[in-house]
């Protein structure tokens, strides 16, 4: 029980927790940790005191760090099914809240994310820049990479610990084989956080082939007459092992999104 963070529970599961045998039989520990617990989701005081006294040892200050918890309380899935008739260059997204704090007392106002995936390459297509000049033309391009890309829809500055889960499939198990993570501060001037390379490119759509492309380095546009990655003459060969389900056409994301210490 020594490596169960107690102040990473709600005082609502505090409150629950007593009602278990295990606390009457191991009274003096559980309540000197459920004590540190309640300290840290009250603000002032002594609270603040006992808390501080935490962070001047390593163990405490794990006691105070999240772990990646998928709970819907800091994060979402994010879910692709039927991958092959996925088009290219699409994006998928998905809208979601957490807190802004880990205690209850910051959790208020809560954090709103926009998150984007591109499982099959990003296109920036052709657009003009008017400027103090003149008026430039910038060509369309393509990014030859599976992103996350991770918009804070909150005005102010928020230092978050970004973890992206992400599902694999091996002798019929599905399970988490890859963690990527990072922490980022979102702010009014940096408020979009891309990662590229969230999969191999070529390990997640490498089993989709059609006629050669000119180069195997990038793929066209989508109104390209050289574009061979168009959907309509996408075919299958093998299978990702970072697609899922019974019928191994699933993409599945985790986002964890917690509040990360300064």
């Amino acid at each position: 029980m020594s490596h169960v963070r107690f102040p990473m529970l709600s005082p609502h599961q505090l409150a629950e927790l007593l009602l278990s045998p295990l606390v009457s039989k191991f009274n003096s520990f559980f309540l000197e940790r459920m004590g540190d617990a309640m300290s840290f989701h009250s603000p002032g005081g002594s609270s603040a005191e006992r808390v501080g006294r935490l962070t001047n040892s390593p163990e405490g200050r794990l006691l105070l760090t999240p772990r990646l918890y998928t709970a819907e309380t800091w994060g979402a899935l994010l879910t692709i099914e039927d991958f092959a008739s996925f088009p290219t260059y699409g994006v998928r997204t998905l809208v979601f809240s957490s807190p802004a704090g880990l205690s209850e007392s910051e959790a208020e106002p809560t954090l709103e994310w926009s998150v984007d995936l591109y499982p099959k390459g990003v296109w920036f297509k052709k657009f003009y820049l008017i400027a103090w000049h003149g008026t430039m033309e910038l060509s369309e391009s393509v990014v030859r990479s599976v992103r996350l890309s991770i918009l804070s829809r909150t005005s102010h500055d928020s230092r978050i610990h970004v973890a992206a889960l992400l599902y694999c499939w091996r002798d019929g198990v599905e399970y988490i084989g890859t963690v990527m993570q990072k922490t980022f501060v979102f702010s009014a001037d940096e408020r979009i956080l891309n990662i590229d390379h969230l999969v191999p490119f070529d390990e997640l759509n490498g089993c989709l082939t059609a006629s050669a492309p000119s180069s195997s380095s990038s793929f066209s546009p989508p109104n390209s007459s050289s574009n061979a990655f168009s959907s309509s003459a996408n075919t299958y060969q093998g299978t990702s092992s970072h697609l899922v389900g019974p019928r191994r056409d699933t993409f599945k994301v985790h986002i964890i999104l917690t509040p990360a210490a300064s």
